[in-house]
């Protein structure tokens, strides 16, 4: 009788070890789904979220699920004068490290009005991180140094198949998808829309700087607007290197003005072009106004 008893103990014992082991598998295996697919971005607010909360943390990697509509950012940090809008993600000194894969779907209206802030974007910089196949559409992106509509600064990120469209203004360091990449690499992405600032503009980066700074298969049409270092596609491209890229935008500016790169510094640029716009230079002389225009058609 005894022995019957726990022969029957070990069968109930042995299902009952077998049933929770399948259960921690597909836990396990769920959990490790859930890493894989990485952090859901739903809507504007869970965009804003990260680095504001512990649950979205800086160097997480996050996926756009859908297109998702921020307009309402119009109406968001209001300090008593104006709407300042979205608050760009992160800090210079605490950047974002992390993922952010947009499977081709897009972020819409975002609204950033931040005349006195630098390094202004959805992204104030990106280390080492990395921003796939996203499209930004219909920004409106306000700053003063380094502005751009992904980051202010790229430092050693990755940027492709990403594209944005809309408005940048600033001062200095003001391009249409990253105001300075700093030996990080955008490839296979574009801006279309109007940029305008003071000081090393361009119509897709404001400075390409380092020789590891890369631009590949790219593209700006526009118009940009400057006074120093004005390019359509690059305002200054100090030893980087810019391969299979061109621009169609209208440019004006007063110093170093060119319809593809404002000033080169040693950099490399190859199989690039730019055509049907206008390149317009303003120079003081002898008290007078000097208006060079260049037809490009």
């Amino acid at each position: 009788m005894f022995f019957l008893m726990k022969e029957r103990l070990d069968k109930r014992y042995k299902k009952t070890i077998f049933f929770l082991l399948v259960f921690c598998l597909s836990f396990s295996f769920f959990q490790c789904a859930q890493a894989e697919g990485g952090i859901e971005i739903n809507d504007c607010s869970d965009l804003q979220s990260i680095g504001n909360d512990p649950a979205f943390p800086l160097d997480g990697e996050y996926v756009l699920k859908k297109d998702i509509d921020c307009k309402e950012t119009e109406e968001w940090n209001y300090d008593g004068e104006n709407y300042l809008g979205f608050e760009p993600i992160g800090s210079a000194e605490n950047p974002f490290t992390g993922k952010l894969k947009g499977e081709g779907n897009k972020i819409k209206g975002i609204y950033i009005n931040r005349p006195s802030m630098d390094n202004v974007g959805i992204f104030q910089k990106v280390e080492n991180g990395e921003i796939s196949k996203v499209g930004l559409k219909d920004f409106l992106v306000n700053g003063n140094d380094c502005v751009g509509t992904f980051a202010g600064i790229i430092d050693e990120g990755i940027i492709r198949e990403s594209y944005a469209t809309g408005e940048v203004s600033g001062n200095f360091l003001v391009g249409g998808l990253v105001g300075e990449n700093n030996r990080g690499e955008i490839r296979n992405s574009y801006f279309i829309g109007n940029i305008s600032g003071e000081k090393i503009i361009g119509g897709f980066v404001g400075n390409s700087w380092g020789s590891d700074a890369k631009i590949k298969n790219s593209y700006a049409v526009g118009e940009v607007l400057g006074s120093e270092d004005v390019g359509g596609l690059v305002g200054e491209n100090n030893r980087g290197e810019i391969r299979n890229s061109y621009s169609t935008s209208s440019v004006v500016g007063i110093d170093s003005v060119g319809g593809f790169v404002g000033k080169d510094e040693e950099g490399e640029i190859k199989n690039c072009f730019f055509m049907k716009g206008v390149v317009i230079r303003f120079v003081l002389e002898k008290g007078r106004a000097m208006i060079t225009v260049i037809w490009l058609m």
